[in-house]
């Protein structure tokens, strides 16, 4: 079914209100591709926000500090945006916390309860994620006890992880 120049409108004022909050103070436009849901379409078509479109193949520039959504569906750490499935947020959320409070490090059993998780390891709940041992670290790998998890420090290397991954 085709939408309409109203929905158009509203999906691409409902995406730049998502953008503006994994990018603040981004002075930037956006190019946000969509599918286009009309019969027959073979191509993807796109919304553009006001203003020019940034030039394909660039990246936003990082935030000061990490973001999410209120739902912890998305975040923002310092440029690199991950997505998560319900029981990742709960992990990331409960992380998270524990690295605003302070205390950084939170252990495996309460992640997978925090997750409502079933699994043995926390790792078999982000198999295959790209933010697993790169964002979400052993705690015995950097300062805390074997069993803990914590959030990186700072900007994410492409070589980071893999290390580590019990």
């Amino acid at each position: 079914m085709p939408r309409s120049p109203a929905d158009r409108r509203q999906i691409s004022d409902a995406l730049r209100e998502m953008l503006a909050g994994h990018f603040p103070g981004s002075l930037l436009t956006f190019q946000v591709p969509i599918e286009d849901l009309n019969e027959g379409a073979d191509r993807p078509s796109s919304i553009d926000s006001e203003g020019p479109s940034r030039t394909e193949g660039m990246s936003p520039p990082a935030p000061r500090q990490p973001t999410h959504a209120d739902d912890f569906a998305a975040i923002n750490w310092y440029g690199e945006i991950f997505t998560f499935t319900a029981r990742q947020r709960a992990v990331v959320a409960g992380l998270w916390q524990a690295r605003e409070e302070g205390t950084h490090f939170l252990s495996g059993t309460t992640l997978l309860k925090l997750a409502e998780s079933n699994s043995r390891r926390v790792r078999d709940i982000f198999r295959d994620h790209p933010a697993w041992a790169r964002l979400i670290v052993l705690g015995n790998t950097c300062g805390g006890g074997l069993g803990t998890y914590r959030l990186a420090d700072g900007p994410l290397s492409a070589s980071a992880g893999k290390a580590g991954v019990a």
